[in-house]
């Protein structure tokens, strides 16, 4: 049975506006609602894809300092 897969990077520069905060809560809840119901390809075998994962982060690489820790999309 084949599968529908997302994948989703995007950068968004802090501060985010009052708008984009919102946006922002609103897509959290929506993948973590839907994670809810992902799976692993292939589990148990040599090409198992974990496709369960969603995370995010602060990214401090455009001043040179290290990216924040992910945060799990729960």
């Amino acid at each position: 049975m084949p599968f529908r897969k997302l994948t989703v990077l995007l950068a968004l520069k802090e501060p985010l506006d009052s708008n984009d905060e919102k946006d922002w809560d609103n897509a959290m809840k929506a993948v973590a609602k839907i994670k809810k119901k992902a799976e692993k390809i292939n589990p148990g075998s040599a090409s198992e894809e974990n496709t369960t994962n969603a995370a995010w982060h602060i990214c401090n690489h455009d001043i040179g300092l290290p990216c924040g820790e992910e945060v799990e999309i729960e």
